[in-house]
Parts: structure tokens; C-alpha cells; sequence
């Protein structure tokens, strides 16, 4: 072998040293939580009547038993004129342990997953979707057009200042699409227990978005080795356990609880530690060195012909 290769090793194992070492080893707590994913599988013609969307999933509610109840995307929508959204809704004695995916309207819309009865919290969507909860670059346009715009021309994230907690735990909360996108907050991932995932998925007819929200969901569990739990609208609700397998699952189109309990695990991954960006440059730099390698120990040196 070339003295390059034998560089190559020794450089990657000392770049190596600087990232987080994994734990293989996780810390599970002797009582598990109860959750219920609510499936209200709401119609499009339902969906156009807030009233009609809270009927359905009220009545399933009041028929789930103790435990955390996780919500789809938009099934509750407020009118808020106060700041503080929590003393409003959090305390109703009908919405019991719950996360409900809510639209609040105040100075603007704003999709949020609201807390309520011993859980507690607030999380406001941090990606928001394109032509569908944003309109790009709107402040070039003319202010007529911004104006038919509404809330779209001026929508933005809002910063999220609380953490949403059950029984103890942490939990890391996310909207729809921001499913397939990278969890960016590695402080609260590292101590939340589980992921919780509140989803709309009413306007697709086929079942392609469906497999691509639970191929997403089990990517988000192994990067993060924490179950995941996903209530979407239509289905298939499901949860998924920290090394990405799917362990239950509600039937697509159809209404129902899945109630199941989860064992919390808490895993320290690669991911955690590390962005994804160095990850991604620890990775180039790894495929460099083993070609040049490669084509040292591999190179020949052909004998000179006779013309």
C-alpha cells in the first residue's frame, strides 16, 4: 500500500474525533405514556366549516380515556384579540391532555399546535408553506395586489418562547410539512422525549403523500432516536418508534383512536451534535481522501513499448 493511503486513515480518524460519540445507550423511564392520535378524516366539503371540522373531532375526543391526545393540523380555529392564547383555550374542561392543531387568528394567522389541561405550551409552525401560508418576495408587488394578499403578504414565523411539556417530558412539536424538512433546534431535541407531528392531508386524493409523510417521520426517528407520532386528518396515523419501524397504524380514510403506550427513549445520535452541513463536508472530505488513496495503491506503471 502507498503512504497516501495510510494518511488518508490517519486523517479521517483524527477529523473523526471531533465529532459527538454515539451512546448507544438510552435512558428509559419505568412508566410509559398514554397517547391517543385522533383520526377525524374529515371530508373536503367539511373541511370548508370550522364548526363542522371541531364537531367531528370533539365527539372523538370525549371518547378517548386518560392519556395525551394528539391532533391533525387545523382542527381548531380561534378568534383571539389577547396576546396570550393559552388563557383562552388552554383550560376549557372539554379539550382534557391534548395538542391540537389550531389556526389562530389575531394581528394575523398564525398555524400553532396549542397545549392544553396538563399539557402545557404553545408551538408556532416555524416553516410555513409557499402560495399556501406565505407569498414570496410580496413586498415587490403593488399594494392593491398586497392587499387582496392579506395575511399571505405579511406572514412570517413567530418565535416560539415557550416549550411544550406532558407529564414532565419535553416534547418536540412539529406542523405538517416541516416533517421533511431537518429538526434545526438540536438544544430542545436533546431533551425532548418523543416527536409529535399534527398533519393535513384532506386535498390529495392518492396515497403518494401519505408514504411520504411516514418515510419522513421514520427518517426524523433514526436522526434523532426518539419515537415519533403522527395524527394526520384522512390517515394513516401512526406511530413510529425510535429506530424508525412502524409499530401501529390507523387505515387511510378512515375515522378513529390509536391509542398505544410509548416507551420513552432517549438516545444521543450523531445527528444531535453535529449540523448537517459539517456532517455533510465530513463526508466530502472522507470520499476525497479514500480516492486519491485508491488511486495510489491502484496505479500501474505500464512498461515502455518498442516501435
Amino acid at each position: 500500500l502507498q503512504w497516501r493511503y495510510y494518511i488518508g486513515v490517519v486523517v479521517i480518524f483524527i477529523l473523526s474525533d471531533f465529532l459527538p460519540k454515539y451512546n448507544s445507550t438510552f435512558n428509559t423511564q419505568n412508566k410509559p405514556i398514554t397517547v391517543h392520535l385522533i383520526q377525524g378524516n374529515v371530508a373536503d366539503y367539511e373541511r370548508n366549516s370550522a364548526e363542522l371540522t371541531w364537531q367531528t373531532y370533539s365527539k372523538l375526543l370525549s371518547t378517548a380515556h386518560n392519556g395525551l391526545n394528539i391532533f391533525p393540523e387545523g382542527v381548531l380555529h380561534a378568534k383571539i384579540d389577547s396576546d396570550h392564547p393559552l388563557d383562552y383555550l388552554s383550560h376549557h374542561p372539554i379539550l382534557k391532555d391534548s395538542l391540537i392543531g389550531t389556526s389562530i387568528y389575531d394581528q394575523y394567522s398564525s398555524p400553532a399546535i396549542l397545549a392544553t389541561g396538563n399539557a402545557q405550551g404553545i408551538y408556532y409552525k416555524q416553516i410555513l408553506v409557499p402560495f399556501g401560508e406565505f407569498f414570496p418576495l410580496a413586498s415587490l408587488l403593488p399594494h392593491t395586489i398586497q392587499a387582496q394578499l392579506g395575511s399571505m403578504a405579511t406572514a412570517k414565523p413567530r418565535p416560539n418562547e415557550q416549550l411544550v411539556r406532558y407529564q414532565g417530558h419535553i416534547l418536540y412539536p412539529l406542523l405538517c410539512y416541516e416533517i421533511f424538512f431537518p429538526l434545526t433546534d438540536k438544544d430542545i431535541l436533546s431533551q425532548s422525549s418523543f416527536i409529535s407531528v399534527g398533519a393535513e392531508n384532506t386535498w390529495y386524493g392518492g396515497d403518494l403523500v401519505n408514504k411520504q409523510f411516514l418515510l419522513a417521520g421514520r427518517m426524523r426517528a433514526i436522526e434523532s432516536g426518539r419515537p415519533v407520532l403522527i395524527a394526520i386528518n384522512r390517515g394513516p396515523s401512526s406511530i413510529i418508534d425510535a429506530d424508525g419501524n412502524i409499530q401501529q397504524q390507523l387505515p387511510h380514510n378512515t375515522s378513529g383512536i390509536l391509542s398505544a403506550e410509548i416507551s420513552i427513549e432517549k438516545r444521543q445520535t450523531l445527528y444531535q451534535g453535529f449540523t448537517d452541513s459539517g456532517i455533510f463536508c465530513f463526508l466530502i472530505i472522507c470520499e476525497i481522501i479514500f480516492s486519491l488513496g485508491y488511486r495510489s495503491v491502484n496505479r500501474r506503471i505500464l512498461p515502455a513499448t518498442e516501435n
